[in-house]
């Protein structure tokens, strides 16, 4: 693979991993706090979609090789985005404090 195509796709995994952690968390009440049969539902299907437009967009950008890399600045963006939008999560909870938000 040429160098310039696994820039942009190291580039490309890290900003997945930044786009992943903030569906997470922004997805935190449906993913984590309905009935059960829904959690299960509800997590396939988000693992799922996010799988497929990863890899649909790789194989884009450079027919859909994988590396271990990429995997690394997937976990990367996740977990600085994660925390980032974590605290906003909990600023806005504090903000809305008592009040039912939609």
């Amino acid at each position: 693979m040429v160098l310039q195509m696994q820039v942009v796709s190291l580039f490309y995994s890290f900003v997945f991993g930044v786009f992943f952690g903030i569906c997470v968390n922004f997805h935190y009440v449906l993913l984590f706090s309905r009935k059960r049969w829904f959690q299960i539902f509800m997590n396939f299907i988000f693992v799922v979609d996010m799988a497929l437009i990863y890899f649909l967009i790789l194989k884009m950008i450079n027919g859909g090789i994988l590396h271990f890399y990429f995997f690394l600045l997937i976990l990367l963006g996740f977990f600085v985005s994660f925390y980032s939008t974590k605290k906003i999560r909990y600023f806005l909870r504090k903000l809305t404090k008592g009040k039912k938000v939609v």
